[in-house]
């Protein structure tokens, strides 16, 4: 007998918090690859740096490459590279593939918790241990909230109206 990924009556059975985490991971690896080569097309011929005028214009075009990246897969394949290796797909609560607006929402929203848990290593690894850990609130409770959720959505698929799926 092959495993449902329905629930009773209520639609597609939700992603666990690990295999969720496992495409996470597997997805940061191609971003920094995909984002390392952006920064080589630009920093190689210009030589932009931290603390140039240039720099927020720099990080400004790397967040963007990588919304692209992502939003790309989302809304085309329905899955980024490490979504599809673990068996996921993202859909928008209709069941449709999302739209630009939905995959904008879900990457702001994932960068809202992201960027705190970012400071948090900062932090501490300058001896701010207290703010250190405060800052990876935002993120935990992020990814809890899928703990929770009915449907198996974090904080960034709830704003952004999309869930993860099991792909058969």
């Amino acid at each position: 007998m092959v495993p449902s990924t329905h629930t009773a009556g209520h639609g597609p059975a939700p992603v666990s918090l690990g295999r969720r985490l496992l495409a996470l991971i597997y997805d940061a690896l191609l971003a920094f690859a995909v984002l390392f080569l952006a920064a080589a097309v630009v920093v190689v011929p210009t030589a932009v740096e931290p603390g140039s005028a240039a720099y927020p214009v720099f990080l400004a075009y790397l967040y963007t490459v990588l919304f692209f990246y992502l939003g790309w897969h989302w809304i085309h394949r329905g899955a980024t590279l490490g979504m599809r290796t673990w068996g996921l797909r993202l859909v928008a609560d209709d069941g449709r593939p999302p739209t630009w607006g939905a995959a904008m929402k879900r990457y702001l929203a994932a960068w809202a918790a992201f960027a705190p848990a970012g400071m948090a290593v900062h932090r501490m690894l300058h001896g701010d241990l207290l703010w250190g850990l405060l800052l990876w609130i935002p993120l935990l409770a992020d990814y809890a909230m899928a703990l929770v959720d009915p449907a198996g959505r974090a904080w960034h698929d709830r704003i952004s109206g999309t869930r993860l799926v099991r792909t058969p």
